[in-house]
């Protein structure tokens, strides 16, 4: 990110216009991402920790050139999951703008099932272990607290292995 940032400033001091490539988008995309979930982490109640996966562009796209790119976060898209990012050119002779696949996982503690259960049995603490796990693998909240699923009944039939989250009492 400091290279393409100098390789910018200098092309600017030297009255050139430096270009983004195809191939810098990935990294001009995973800088945003880490400052914007940077932002995000003061609103967690439960220690996560993030890892940030970039897809690929389709390489038979042939963007023009351009001298500024914009990362954004769609309208109704969240860092959580497989999602992804948008990028515009902002300064260049022909605007675009791209999508760029990205997943963003978060990993923290869970409780996670060591036996199948069955539809309306009650789950006991016995039910469960806590391990860390992918909190974002999956739309729908974990259950972090043993006092929230311990006494429940079964929604639906759970297969060891899986992490409580809310749908599933």
């Amino acid at each position: 990110a400091r290279a393409l940032a100098r390789a910018l400033v200098s092309a600017a001091l030297l009255g050139g216009a430096a270009v983004v490539q195809a191939q810098d988008l990935a990294q001009i995309g995973n800088q945003w991402l880490q400052g914007a979930l940077a932002q995000g982490d003061s609103t967690q109640t439960m220690p996560l920790r993030m890892e940030v996966q970039i897809g690929k562009l389709d390489p038979r796209l042939n963007l023009a050139p351009c001298q500024k790119v914009e990362p954004y976060l769609p309208n109704g898209s969240k860092l959580w999951g497989r999602t992804r990012i948008g990028m515009r050119c902002v300064q260049g002779a022909k605007p675009w703008n791209v999508f760029l696949p990205v997943t963003v996982k978060a990993f923290g503690p869970a409780w996670v099932l060591v036996n199948n259960v069955g539809a309306g049995e009650t789950l006991t603490q016995e039910h469960a272990m806590q391990k860390e796990v992918d909190w974002a693998e999956s739309p729908h909240a974990i259950i972090a607290l043993p006092d929230d699923w311990v006494g429940q009944s079964a929604a639906r039939n759970l297969t060891a292995g899986m992490a409580l989250r809310q749908t599933m009492i």
